[in-house]
């Protein structure tokens, strides 16, 4: 395994998960759209949208239930692992992608913004 994804997000730097649309949801994260996530204190912070709260945006702090080593990550508490070519995978099947960036800096990281807002638009990466 090509330890540079793990590096990075170990880095404390931005990743972006991607998740396919036609898959189910898991728990509150929704199918078809990113999830922004930094990894700090050994956990996984992340923000993104929930299911049945379309118009609004979560940070949810971290889970440190996943172990970055293992090639695995958490999103509000369910893990997933990833692989060299950086697919996402959650209880065996590819669900998603993950971007990393390192220029990129979301705002709600920088303002600590901890709850759910009404947002206009969600950030991503390749807008």
């Amino acid at each position: 395994m090509d330890r540079s994804i793990i590096d990075h997000i170990k880095s404390g730097k931005l990743f972006v998960v991607y998740f396919k649309q036609g898959i189910n949801n898991i728990g509150t994260l929704k199918a078809g759209t990113s999830y922004e996530v930094i990894y700090e204190n050994r956990g996984f912070v992340t923000y993104g949208q929930r299911v049945g709260e379309e118009d609004f945006f979560c940070y949810i702090p971290g889970y440190s239930n996943a172990n970055i080593n293992k090639n695995e990550i958490s999103l509000w508490n369910a893990i997933f692992t990833f692989d060299e070519n950086k697919k996402i995978y959650y209880q065996g099947r590819i669900i998603g992608n993950l971007e990393l960036d390192t220029k990129y800096i979301p705002e709600w990281w920088v303002q600590k913004d901890r709850v759910c807002k009404k947002r206009e638009k969600h950030s991503q990466l390749n807008n």
